[in-house]
C-alpha cells in the first residue's frame, strides 16, 4: 500500500492513513524520516455554506485560538488539520483540538487582519489531514511532486510550486501549485501515478492522461488537462 517518488537522496512516501513521509540520507550513517510539513495547502474547496463560520484570535504568527459559530465545530480528528481563514493565504494549523467551539493552534503564515477581528464564512480546510485521509500516489513530473486520491477527494491531483516541491501555495501564475479533479462517471479512487511524455493515472476503474492543454508547454494552474 505505499507508493514513493525519489529525488536523490531523499524519498517521499505515502499512505492513505498517514501523512506523507519524507527519507532522506545525508551520508552513509545519517538517514533521517520525517512528516513532510507542507507550505501553503493544498486546500479543501473553499466553505460554502454562509452559516458556517471561522474567527482567529490573533492574525500575527504565532500561538492562536480559533473559534467557530453557526454551522461548524471542532471535533478531535482535526489536530494537525491546516485551516485558511479570510482571502488571502493565511493560514492556522490546528493542534488541540476537542469536540467544542474552540480550538487551538499556531498561525504559519499571517492572516487577514479581519479574520482577528470578526467572524467570516470564507475558510476551508486542509486538502490532506487525520480528517479527510492523506495522497495514497505520488510522483516527480515536470518540476514539480505530484499526489493523488484521498479518502475525502478520491479523484484529485495536486501539483506542487515548480522546483519547489514542498510548496502547495494556490496561485494563476506558471509556476504555481496546481490541483485537478478528474471528472468520471464513477468515482475510482487514484492509486498510481507514472511519468512519462505525460503523467499517467491509475485508477480502480481505469486510467488517465495528464498533460497540457496546448500542443506543447508544460502544465500550469490555467493550462491543465485529463483524458481516459
Amino acid at each position: 500500500d505505499l507508493e514513493y517518488a525519489q529525488d536523490a537522496d531523499t524519498l517521499y512516501i505515502t499512505h492513505t492513513g498517514h501523512p506523507v513521509k519524507k527519507l532522506t540520507r545525508s551520508s552513509h550513517y545519517i538517514w533521517g524520516l520525517q512528516d513532510v510539513e507542507f507550505v501553503g495547502g493544498p486546500w479543501m474547496p473553499d466553505n460554502d455554506d454562509i452559516q458556517a463560520f471561522m474567527k482567529a484570535s490573533s492574525f500575527s504568527k504565532g500561538a492562536v485560538t480559533v473559534t467557530s459559530s453557526g454551522n461548524v465545530s471542532f471535533v478531535a480528528v482535526h489536530s494537525g488539520s491546516l485551516l485558511r481563514i479570510g482571502t488571502s493565504n493565511g493560514y492556522v494549523r490546528i493542534d488541540t483540538a476537542d469536540i467544542s467551539t474552540s480550538a487551538g493552534g499556531v498561525v504559519i503564515n499571517t492572516l487577514q487582519s479581519a479574520s482577528a477581528t470578526g467572524f467570516t464564512d470564507n475558510w476551508s480546510w486542509g486538502a490532506w489531514s487525520k480528517k479527510n485521509g492523506f495522497p495514497q500516489a505520488t510522483q516527480f513530473f515536470e518540476q514539480r511532486l505530484y499526489f493523488g486520491g484521498t479518502k475525502q477527494e478520491p479523484q484529485t491531483v495536486w501539483g506542487s510550486a515548480e522546483q519547489s516541491y514542498e510548496d502547495f501555495t494556490p496561485g494563476v501564475n506558471a509556476a504555481d501549485a496546481v490541483n485537478f479533479t478528474i471528472a468520471d462517471n464513477q468515482v475510482n479512487a487514484i492509486r498510481w501515478i507514472s511519468a512519462g511524455k505525460s503523467l499517467a493515472i491509475g485508477t480502480l476503474g481505469g486510467n488517465f492522461l495528464m498533460h497540457s492543454d496546448s500542443s506543447s508547454g508544460p502544465i500550469t494552474p490555467t493550462n491543465i488537462n485529463i483524458k481516459k
